[in-house]
């Protein structure tokens, strides 16, 4: 998923998610299925119009959001026979609830790395060793 065109008024923040639905093996769900599925948005998300089709697999959904509810719109896809999915441009998952900036600018400073300025953090993987108490950590992270 992608997020294209985000513009601010005095209503809220406005965007386009673009979704890949896919099939049960992993495949796109398209083109042409837009009606084989339902998109809702989450909590403090609303959907602005209906789904359209792009014509590769992909599909624009525009959302309208309040920032101070929540820093990333997502929305929740139903397809038949399969449990519900919720997409935010973070990925798969519902969207952060805390603000990590400060502490992931604390961690790498102490890592050596000087003044950073971080605007968003997204965790991929995690190898982390640390000594407790004189005892040594993982050894093959």
């Amino acid at each position: 998923m992608k997020f294209v065109d985000v513009t601010t008024q005095t209503d809220g923040q406005y965007g386009t998610l673009v979704i890949t639905p896919r099939d049960p093996y992993g495949n796109p769900f398209g083109p042409g299925r837009g009606d084989r599925f339902d998109v809702s948005p989450i909590p403090g998300v609303k959907v602005t119009g209906n789904v359209k089709d792009r014509g590769d697999g992909t599909y624009d959904v525009g959302v309208v959001w309040d920032p101070s509810v929540g820093p990333v719109p997502g929305v929740v896809i139903q397809q038949p026979d399969r449990d519900p999915v919720t997409l935010t441009p973070a990925g798969p998952g519902q969207p952060p609830t805390k603000d990590c900036a400060e502490p992931a600018e604390k961690l790498l400073d102490c890592l050596g790395l000087k003044n950073p300025e971080v605007t968003h953090v997204r965790v991929k993987s995690v190898c982390l060793e640390i000594d407790l108490k004189g005892e040594k950590g993982c050894k093959d992270c």
